[in-house]
């Protein structure tokens, strides 16, 4: 937790799915943990009720699996304290296939949404990265999206062409004034 969380994104989940697992196995020696002790913690996982009183997920399990393996994956391959990843042999649960979903009222009259559609589609960009874009990122001259920090912690430049060039030229002359943000949010 103190060498590895720090440089992660979504520390502050997997640092509580740790925490669960150090008070569960945490002072049993390395040698002692078995890909079937993992198994037997992963059906308590899906059994018991969280702090809100409900079941965890297939989905959530997997995320708590997966914090897991990794940090076994570092005590294997950096620090040569295990020579295999017992998690290697635990199977997932199996989570449901997605959901169908459709726009309701509000989401359907949103002006922006049309662009955010398009940028996604014709980019492959993911939409936190969308709806963070301010118009210092847009260089029109060059064509191009630059992204200062993305999920993985490198910046990213992205060509804009076609609808998607287009629709921002549109959004660039209506601008509110008020703020840098391509898509700001109602309350501006």
């Amino acid at each position: 937790m103190a060498s590895i969380l720090p440089q992660k994104k979504k520390a502050k989940d997997q640092k509580a799915q740790l925490l669960w697992w150090k008070s569960q196995i945490g002072k049993r020696l390395l040698s002692d943990i078995t890909s079937a002790l993992i198994s037997e913690y992963k059906d308590k996982l899906l059994s018991e009720n969280t702090n809100r009183g409900k079941k965890r997920t297939p989905a959530t399990t997997n995320r708590y699996l997966a914090v897991l393996s990794h940090t076994f994956t570092i005590a294997c391959k950096e620090w040569g304290w295990l020579s295999d990843n017992p998690l290697r042999f635990v199977s997932k649960s199996k989570e449901p296939r997605g959901r169908v979903r459709f726009l309701d009222e509000e989401e359907s009259q949103n002006s922006y949404l049309y662009t955010i559609v398009i940028l996604a589609i014709s980019n492959g960009m993911r939409l936190g990265e969308i709806m963070n874009l301010s118009w210092p990122n847009i260089d029109f001259v060059h064509k191009l999206i630059i992204l200062e920090e993305t999920k993985n912690g490198e910046r990213r430049q992205i060509p804009l062409t076609g609808k998607a060039l287009e629709l921002l030229k549109d959004l660039k002359q209506k601008h509110l004034k008020c703020t840098n943000l391509i898509f700001p949010s109602k309350n501006l």
